[in-house]
């Protein structure tokens, strides 16, 4: 998966040196350090100075993009960089729902909801109200043989808005259903 973040050290940057890199999930503190420390000695920028590394950009799959920003710690960054690595596609758009509309935070607490959520998905839709009132009404069995008749006077599409009342989500062609 493309998950990565661009890492800058202060006192290289401060210099005039320009030592952005991008690092993935699979990379650890241990070597990002020796990166940095090694170039450091190269320029003779305070070779003897604690590291002060920043995080310069990153780029993740999930759609909310606050889970990262320069505040984070580089350490915190992997660890979330390799949970994200971990996920499909349907597990990163479920996590990306969660953080966006559900207002969870942490992307800990969303990997573990994944399980709580139910995804029916109308992308190709022209009517996903219709649609997902269609759908209801069928799992819920409301037309019998003998009202089958009746369905040509049923509002679907009013019917499948009024579960978005009921805990139900319109989100990016899917509603989603969080059973909290």
């Amino acid at each position: 998966m493309n998950n990565r973040i661009a890492v800058e050290e202060w006192g290289l940057y401060n210099s005039g040196f320009l030592a952005c890199k991008w690092w993935g999930a699979v990379s650890s503190m241990e070597d990002i350090n020796k990166y940095y420390q090694a170039l450091r000695k190269k320029h003779g920028v305070f070779p003897t100075d604690d590291l002060e590394l920043f995080i310069a950009d990153f780029d993740t799959e999930l759609e909310n993009k606050s889970i990262l920003d320069e505040n984070t710690m580089i350490d915190k960054a992997l660890e979330i960089l390799e949970q994200i690595d971990g996920l499909n596609t349907d597990e990163l758009e479920i996590v990306s729902y969660l953080m966006e509309m559900e207002g969870i935070k942490d992307i800990e607490t969303a990997i573990e909801s994944i399980e709580d959520i139910i995804v029916y998905d109308f992308e190709r839709s022209w009517n996903i109200d219709e649609d997902f009132g269609i759908m209801m009404a069928e799992e819920m069995g409301i037309f019998t043989k003998e009202t089958a008749h009746l369905e040509h006077y049923f509002n679907f599409a009013a019917y499948g808005r009024s579960f978005l009342h009921d805990g139900y989500t319109k989100h990016n062609g899917k509603v989603f259903y969080f059973s909290k």
